[in-house]
């Protein structure tokens, strides 16, 4: 792909919690993914293989680096930028939340 391509992992949260009261991760998705497509078409994916509709999904690209997590971007409002231009790259992890 001429290193547009690369692989991303979701983790997918549920809407429950575990006893302490945090969100647990329900799976870990490895993507692989091209940068050069639009949000929407990750997020169109994400409906096939998990199910979330669209406008209930809200992705979170993490930071690992900062240990706080003050700068993990949430990608709301981004559904027609590149994944490039969202800052995904290869090794990117996200989080998916579903509203409700």
């Amino acid at each position: 792909m001429s290193g547009r391509g690369c692989t991303i992992t979701v983790k997918v949260l549920d809407s429950g919690s575990n006893n302490n009261g945090k969100h647990e991760s329900d799976d870990d998705l490895s993507l692989p993914v091209a940068l050069h497509s639009p949000l929407e078409v990750l997020k169109q994916q994400l409906v096939e293989i998990i199910g979330i509709p669209i406008q209930d999904q809200v992705l979170i690209l993490c930071n690992l680096n900062d240990p706080d997590r003050n700068s993990d971007i949430l990608l709301t409002g981004r559904d027609f930028m590149t994944l490039h231009s969202c800052g995904i790259k290869n090794g990117s992890v996200l989080t998916l939340h579903a509203l409700g």
